[in-house]
């Protein structure tokens, strides 16, 4: 064991009797990025059991569901050798959760990272496309798009184990992890004592924002409707910069595009110098591209950020 881990997958790694795929598991955790042996099995705090949430979580969690995967199998009488995959998927279902590498927070893809990053270690195991499978599903509703449910006997059991060992008010005592007092007399360094003000505060201000948001809604649609009224054109927006339906991006020069919009009485009009502002001039055929000349570029799209108004 790795003294500096606080918790580690050697008796889970013993459990797997099939050489091929137990030689797999093990080249695979000497890739997982090392932030997996550290990490918290909730980077934000919201989901998991207490004890999950410092040092060594996701490790302890990822023992659980390997620990309640097997248990469940025996409801759909798995035979001894899709156990192994199951093991396999179970151990190596979160490995790379927050990325390539820690963002601090849950990257959403994750169960579908594992299959590209272990892909030339495919070759260790004839089970490898049914270990990826299992994990690639195991959030279920919850997983990437598109929407990957389980479907095999196999995938529920991995799912439905990592459900229920994500569940807050869930504490399991097995070999590896046998803690000295009940969780609700433990100590957790990581946590404040007293979060209620803090939440409180939270609450309160996501109340605020919600009434907020509702006034800002009620005002655009006023306006909406008053230019709807008038006949004009929606010229603001709330976002900085839209991309354009096609495949390219303007890069504006905002030094030479101002003055050639002046001329052709549009500046006033464009109030905020961005690329769907002059998509919109082009799709009216009040502007071509040959009257913005050298103001703008196309490039491929998300190739360089739009620049800011220099005015």
């Amino acid at each position: 064991m790795n003294a500096e881990r606080k918790f580690n997958l050697d008796e889970e790694l013993e459990q797997i009797e099939d050489p091929s795929i137990r030689l797999f598991v093990a080249k695979a955790l000497e890739r997982v990025p090392s932030y997996f042996w550290h990490v918290a099995a909730s980077a934000s705090g919201r989901f998991h059991p207490l004890d999950t949430l410092g040092d060594g979580g996701l490790v302890l969690h990822t023992k659980r569901v390997v620990y309640l995967a097997t248990e469940i199998a025996k409801i759909f009488k798995i035979d001894e050798a899709k156990l192994d995959v199951l093991r396999a998927a179970a151990i190596l279902h979160d490995s790379f959760k927050n990325g390539l590498v820690d963002e601090d927070r849950t990257e959403a893809d994750h169960p579908l990272i594992v299959r590209h990053q272990l892909k030339d270690l495919a070759s260790e195991t004839p089970y490898f496309e049914d270990i990826v499978s299992a994990i690639e599903c195991h959030q279920g509703l919850w997983g990437p798009q598109p929407l990957r449910m389980p479907r095999k006997p196999l995938e529920w059991s991995l799912h439905i184990a990592d459900f229920i060992a994500s569940r807050t008010a869930v504490y399991l005592y097995f070999s590896g992890y046998e803690p000295k007092e009940p969780p609700a007399e433990q100590e957790f360094e990581d946590l404040s004592e007293d979060l209620e003000p803090a939440i409180n505060r939270y609450l309160d201000l996501r109340a605020k924002r919600t009434e907020i948001e509702k006034q800002m809604e009620e005002v655009k649609k006023q306006v909406i409707e008053e230019m709807n009224r008038r006949g004009e054109r929606k010229i603001v927006t709330t976002k900085g910069s839209a991309r354009l339906q096609a495949n390219t991006h303007f890069k504006i020069s905002q030094a030479k595009l101002k003055p050639m919009l002046e001329k052709l009485g549009f500046w006033d009009k464009v109030t905020m110098v961005n690329e769907k502002r002059l998509q919109e001039l082009l799709n009216d055929g009040l502007l071509s591209e040959e009257d913005l000349g050298d103001a703008v570029e196309k490039i491929a799209k998300d190739s360089v950020r739009i620049l800011p108004r220099e005015d």
